[in-house]
């Protein structure tokens, strides 16, 4: 009997210890939507804020709904960033609670008028595309005229040939539109929303919360994350005024997620 119970607690703790080899290592994978420059930028400064306490954070690029799928479920250690609340859809993810960075979402058309925006309620009547897996935005448009999309150029090949009206972007999707010479569309002024991004830990990362959040202060204190934000601010500036192919490639090398 005794020697039962001591091979059982010997696989007990190998299976334990198998089980926090990553973490043992100092090392977590880290879900990242893929192709998305937003979900990059946010990544370059989560992945500082694990520097800070001594670990290294690896992305896991995938579409937005696998991406959180595979956090909650524990085949990753966390997602980048999202909106506040995914914890209430997603049991399994706990939310980092101070804030890694904020997005505007803007209206992005090809008509020159006819459109003015004072929030989501304006684009009533019109046909809005909208990305597959951003469960903000499809919160708020559950009652719009709506096409969903995967990435940001397929929602910009749709406006270009008419089947959307409005496809709801951050600023960042002026490298898509820049890059695929897009012609002339517009983003309309003002925002329809402006949101805090928070990163997401799996349950059995819980430990980790504090030192995040902690970090994560220290680098907003620093000036760290503003720089880190700002990063992009020439470029995208650039990707709005001219449709140069060799800036808009160097900014794109400067937003994958490594």
């Amino acid at each position: 009997m005794f020697c039962r119970f001591t091979l059982l607690f010997q696989a007990a703790v190998l299976a334990c210890m198998l089980s926090n080899i990553a973490h043992a290592s100092g090392t977590v994978t880290i879900s990242v939507i893929q192709n998305d420059p937003v979900d990059a930028v946010g990544f370059r400064i989560i992945k500082e804020a694990y520097r800070r306490i001594g670990m290294t954070a690896l992305a896991s690029p995938l579409p937005s709904k696998r991406a959180i799928a595979a956090a909650d479920s524990g085949s990753n250690d966390g997602d980048a960033i999202r909106a506040e609340g995914m914890e209430i859809q997603y049991p399994h993810l706990l939310r980092v609670p101070e804030p890694v960075m904020s997005i505007d979402t803007y209206a992005f058309t090809t008509q020159a008028e006819g459109l003015e925006i004072k929030g989501w309620n304006s684009l009533r009547g019109h046909q809005v595309c909208i990305r597959q897996g951003i469960f903000l935005q499809e919160a708020k448009t559950n009652q719009l005229l709506v096409s969903h999309v995967v990435t940001i150029a397929d929602a910009i090949r749709m406006l270009i040939a008419g089947r959307c009206d409005v496809a709801t972007l951050s600023k960042w999707a002026w490298l898509e539109i820049a890059e695929m010479h897009a012609g002339n569309i517009r983003q309309l002024q003002p925002a329809l929303a402006s949101n805090r991004m928070y990163h997401y830990l799996n349950i059995r990362n819980a430990h980790l919360l504090a030192p995040l959040a902690q970090a994560l202060q220290q680098m907003k204190a620093d000036g760290t994350m503003t720089i880190l934000e700002n990063k992009d601010k020439e470029v995208i500036e650039a990707a709005m005024t001219s449709y140069s192919r060799q800036k808009v490639s160097q900014a794109r090398s400067s937003f994958k997620a490594d």
